[in-house]
């Protein structure tokens, strides 16, 4: 697929594109309602923002035809080479959070959880999205910050509340740290969770917190793992 119809497949091209042709649509149909200043002024707006984020791209052209390139050397296994390349394009496409999430979870599969960590507070900053905040956590306790691992965590469930995901990462959290009493309260809360739609993570999921609260020991020990 070319990296253009990329371009396309991001809400905000769509949004700019579809406003555009449905008004000019109604417009050229007649639509009762119409008032060709309204539309025009809507028109105007659509193309405004469309062509924006077309600029973006235009002028970043190049450097989306090598971010590709390393996306696609790093699915082949080539890590190290793609962060360096990542490093290099940050500087151009930083606007940019499809970069930013691709350069923080390569950052974090090599372990560079400070430099992953500053991008997800980058992401969060632009968005309020469940997802960041618990990819965060995870930096955050790889880091030795517990309790801002915490918080995030936290963050994270209480946006999206029914993400098996999301509450299996606090789960593990609180097993790791030897927090076994709220280990128990969020993994029985797992296991209480209705299934919505049937996948095959939420049922490992299901299965493996409903082992390990089994084997969870009788008395509690707060013994933080050192990182």
């Amino acid at each position: 697929m070319s990296i253009l119809l990329l371009q396309f497949q991001r809400p905000i091209a769509q949004i700019g594109l579809l406003s555009s042709v449905s008004i000019l649509a109604l417009y050229f149909f007649n639509c009762p309602l119409a008032n060709r200043y309204y539309f025009a002024l809507i028109v105007s707006v659509s193309i405004i923002v469309f062509s924006t984020h077309s600029y973006k791209f235009i002028k970043y052209y190049g450097s989306y035809k090598k971010y590709e390139n390393l996306k696609e050397l790093r699915r082949i296994g080539h890590t190290k080479e793609a962060c360096v390349g990542y490093e290099l394009l940050y500087k151009d496409l930083n606007f940019d959070s499809e970069f930013l999430v691709e350069y923080a979870e390569t950052l974090k599969s090599l372990t560079r959880w400070k430099e992953a960590t500053a991008i997800y507070y980058e992401l969060i900053r632009r968005n309020n999205i469940n997802i960041y905040y618990s990819q965060l956590g995870d930096c955050l306790f790889r880091l030795g910050r517990v309790k801002e691992a915490e918080e995030n965590y936290w963050k994270s469930i209480y946006l999206v509340p029914n993400r098996f995901s999301t509450r299996f990462q606090l789960f593990n959290f609180y097993m790791e740290v030897g927090r076994y009493s709220e280990a128990k309260e969020v993994g029985n809360s797992i296991l209480t969770l209705p299934i919505k739609i049937k996948s095959e993570e939420v049922l490992t999921i299901k299965d493996v917190v409903s082992e390990r609260l089994l084997d969870l020991p009788l008395t509690q020990n707060y013994v933080p793992t050192p990182y």
